[in-house]
């Protein structure tokens, strides 16, 4: 069933983003964190939050889509919904029972898991029913992995089914008790949350090892720095695992923390539920601040890093030219175009996309202090041996290149791209 935007959602969409001009802001972003605040969806980009619309019998799962929007299960009826970037209902399906996790693919198709049927159901990217899979007893969490597989956590048959889209079949893994939330990670592994500790996975449902966890863990997210961190909702903290499953530390939260989703800038929001507050953490796990919210909750891809990351990490959520997972390897937010590395092609000094003799020129002259193009704003690209100084040995090495079969200017190169080392060197400015 298709729904179109209704008027009172749109009034309030006027009066949030007239807000948010008074405020300094836009409007919302495609890198917003979404979440349920009791009846109502909102979106939170620094401060203030977005009430943008009505979300009747509350939200449960979320799954962020690389457009900016989010796709949202009710937490108390059968029904999903669909919003765009800016808030407004895209679209609208009610399904067979109500659902848990959902999951985003990288063909922009949902999974869904459906407690009441012990199965996983697929939905198309128009809202088509693409058929179900049965999986173990009362599944619960859903996550698609780097490869396509799709993984059900199954919370009464104390197990993990690895589902293969393609062919239907599927494996399933014994796992601790009462498994609920998981996540896909980008190195392949998989991170199961129970009721008293945390399992690893690796890509073909093996145990990794696991880890005790007493308060009672929930929401999991993966950082851009190779972290896991899991809210614990009963002993009211985050716990900080690195990538190999070693526990770094816990950080102090508000009541009963559920969801959490890190963000493309390096951050990670917390939504405590009975805190009534989203808090943020940097990367360290240091407050930095936090909204009031009236019991904020959701769980999965609440800003759709995870999918930009482990999903679809070759795409480009951001239009920006450079593929996700190497952006957030340089340091940069994958779901932001105001935050880009620039790009380049190593050896044009007059910028033509092209490396001819006149670079050579150009790079000499720059060199030497002369009047020829000197890239004020990128002098990255006359580095052309990549060695971090500009001197003479630059203009050499291009000669060497263009007329005596020497090698090639050092990335990116022949097409343009960004630095893959940005911490070095000279600057390059988008």
């Amino acid at each position: 069933m298709r729904t179109m935007s209704f008027s009172r959602f749109q009034n309030r969409v006027v009066v949030a983003l007239a807000l948010l001009l008074l405020c300094g802001s836009a409007e919302v972003r495609g890198a917003d964190l979404w979440f349920a605040s009791q009846d109502d969806l909102v979106a939170l980009n620094g401060a203030p939050q977005v009430h943008v619309g009505s979300l009747p019998g509350g939200g449960n799962g979320f799954a962020a889509t690389p457009g900016g929007g989010v796709w949202v299960a009710s937490r108390d009826l059968p029904l999903l919904r669909r919003f765009d970037a800016l808030g407004n209902l895209e679209l609208e399906v009610i399904p067979a029972a109500p659902l848990q996790g959902i999951a985003l693919a990288a063909d922009g198709t949902l999974w869904c898991a459906r407690p009441t049927l012990d199965d996983v159901w697929h939905v198309a990217a128009d809202g088509g029913d693409l058929g179900s899979h049965p999986v173990g007893s009362v599944p619960y969490g859903v996550a698609v992995d780097r490869d396509g597989f799709v993984w059900v956590s199954n919370s009464y048959g104390n197990s993990v089914t690895r589902l293969d889209p393609v062919s239907g079949a599927t494996t399933t893994t014994p796992v601790g008790f009462f498994p609920t939330h998981l996540g896909a990670a980008p190195d392949g592994t998989i991170w199961v949350a129970e009721k008293e500790s945390v399992t690893r996975l690796d890509a073909a449902g093996g145990l990794l090892g696991s880890a005790d966890a007493f308060g009672f863990p929930l929401g999991l997210t993966f950082t851009l720095g190779g972290e896991v961190w899991v809210a614990q909702q009963n002993s009211h903290e985050v716990l900080r695992f690195d990538a190999g499953g070693a526990l770094l530390g816990s950080i102090p939260t508000a009541w009963r923390p559920r969801g959490i989703s890190a963000r493309g800038d390096g951050t990670v929001e917390v939504l405590c539920r009975l805190g009534g507050v989203v808090q943020r953490f940097d990367a360290d796990g240091v407050l930095l601040g936090e909204v009031a919210s009236a019991t904020p909750d959701g769980l999965g891809d609440l800003t759709g890093l995870g999918f930009a990351l482990c999903v679809d990490p070759i795409g480009d959520a951001d239009g920006d030219g450079v593929s996700n997972a190497l952006e957030a390897q340089l340091g940069f937010d994958p779901l932001s175009a105001s935050s880009s590395p620039a790009t380049f092609v190593r050896g044009d000094a007059n910028r033509d996309g092209l490396v001819l003799f006149e670079d050579v020129i150009g790079t000499l002259a720059a060199v030497l202090g002369g009047g020829a193009p000197v890239l004020a704003d990128c002098p990255e690209a006359l580095d052309v041996n990549d060695d971090a100084a500009l001197d003479l040995a630059d203009p050499i090495y291009l000669i060497s290149f263009l007329f005596a079969g020497g090698p090639a200017p050092q990335a990116p190169f022949p097409v343009e791209g960004p630095d893959p080392a940005p911490g070095l060197g000279y600057p390059c400015l988008p």
